[in-house]
């Protein structure tokens, strides 16, 4: 199970960056199953929360005083890499 958290963070984190979003947490510090990332400029959280849900995905907010200016990505569960590369697609329409 941590070896396919780690192998899903790679290629989701991958993705982020050819997206050009920013990392909250130095990459040799984050779990293998959450990403916190920053909000786009003009992007709101309800916003990217609310297109990513219409596609079938659930994001997470950040919480106290990130919580509008971060978002995270969790990675766990029965996700294929498939399902993935749609929710990589997805967001970067949204972004």
């Amino acid at each position: 199970r941590i070896k396919r958290y780690a192998k899903a963070a790679q290629l989701l984190r991958a993705g982020f960056r050819q997206i050009g979003l920013e990392f909250l947490i130095p990459e040799n510090w984050q779990s293998n199953c959450l990403t916190s990332l920053l909000l786009p400029k003009d992007l709101s959280y309800e916003k990217l929360h609310d297109e990513l849900k219409a596609n079938g995905f659930v994001i997470y907010a950040g919480q106290g005083n990130l919580s509008d200016t971060i978002f995270r990505i969790a990675n766990m569960g029965d996700i294929t890499h498939e399902e993935f590369q749609r929710f990589l697609k997805v967001s970067k329409m949204v972004c």
